[in-house]
């Protein structure tokens, strides 16, 4: 049995028994349960690089900074995959929302930006042959 199911059978019978209404938003108790999950890995994973701190302060200065790009390695992996999961969860939250509308916006520019040099490039580099 998942977590969500696990939560979903405690809740009590309402407005927050459907995560989602026909059509409709997110219920907040869904986006409040994807924000929690999306926040435990980084909380969990705390500890272990106080570990890290404790190694290097020991006098294990690789030991501690091997297990701290570790650290952020997997945290980064884990939290790539949990936030591609509950992205529409999350987006219940307006500004969280607005922050992804804006950086999704600016990457776009970006990209048809360095499109433009590239082009710019190849068409200098034919001319001149």
């Amino acid at each position: 049995m998942g977590l969500a199911t696990a939560v979903a059978r405690t809740r009590p019978p309402g407005p927050l028994a459907a995560d989602r209404a026909p059509g409709g938003p997110p219920a907040a108790g869904a986006a409040a349960l994807a924000l929690t999950l999306f926040l435990a890995p980084t909380l969990g994973l705390l500890p272990v690089k106080l570990l890290a701190l404790g190694l290097v302060h020991a006098g294990h200065a690789a030991l501690g900074l091997a297990l701290i790009a570790a650290a952020k390695l997997l945290g980064t992996a884990l939290l790539g995959r949990l936030f591609v999961l509950t992205e529409p969860q999350l987006r219940h939250y307006r500004w969280l929302a607005r922050a992804l509308d804006t950086w999704s916006a600016y990457k776009q520019r970006a990209k048809r930006g360095g499109a433009r040099r590239r082009s710019r490039r190849l068409s200098r580099g034919l001319s001149r042959g």
